[in-house]
């Protein structure tokens, strides 16, 4: 069933990590996040059983509820001098353009690397998150974004491991791993606004 779903759950994910690469408002990045962990249970679905892809959804809910709940007691947490310079969103617009452009030229190479049960939304999914996550990294060093950033090249690599092999033990060890990534995030938040504020 989720197998269907596939292509429009790929498009979900693209949309999603393409606006939190755009945008520059910790609100709409924080809902979008929630979206795009939503089409990565779909993904994982795809090759795991329900109720071990649900983890993947409760953990990364729960994380932008953590990232939501700082950033509510952070003042002025949103790049506002980067807000106004139009020419910050073409760069960011552009370069998350090039390396979608740039997946889709590279799929019928990049799948080819992998074992052909793997289906070809997956690797799409996988691949573009890792990208983008990555451009996320490098174009900021504010460290709510650069969370998001890690937060979206594993969740890349997490699509990619569904699809490879079906470990409990490893899904339990990723979901720590995504939640010590989410508090680290909040003590980097925590300690910028106290310096800021004193």
């Amino acid at each position: 069933m989720f197998l269907k779903l596939g292509n429009l759950t790929f498009i979900l994910v693209l949309f999603t990590s393409f606006s939190i690469l755009l945008l520059r408002n910790w609100r709409i990045n924080v809902i979008t996040l929630a979206i795009q962990y939503l089409g990565i249970f779909f993904l994982v679905a795809i090759n795991w059983p329900l109720s071990m892809a649900v983890i993947k959804l409760v953990v990364g809910w729960m994380i932008c509820a953590v990232l939501g709940i700082t950033c509510m007691t952070i003042k002025n947490l949103d790049e506002t001098e980067d807000r106004k310079l139009l020419s910050s969103y073409f760069f960011r617009g552009f370069g998350g353009l090039l390396i979608i452009l740039i997946i889709f030229a590279l799929i019928p190479q990049v799948q080819s690397i992998f074992p052909p049960k793997i289906p070809q939304p997956i690797i799409k999914a996988s691949v573009m998150l890792i990208g983008i996550g990555l451009l996320q990294l490098g174009m900021t060093s504010k460290p709510f974004y650069v969370v998001i950033g890690l937060l979206t090249v594993l969740s890349g690599f997490e699509i990619l491991h569904s699809a490879l092999e079906i470990s409990s033990l490893l899904a339990g060890l990723l979901a720590g791993v995504n939640m010590g990534l989410a508090l680290v995030g909040v003590y980097f938040l925590s300690k910028e606004n106290n310096e800021v504020s004193t």
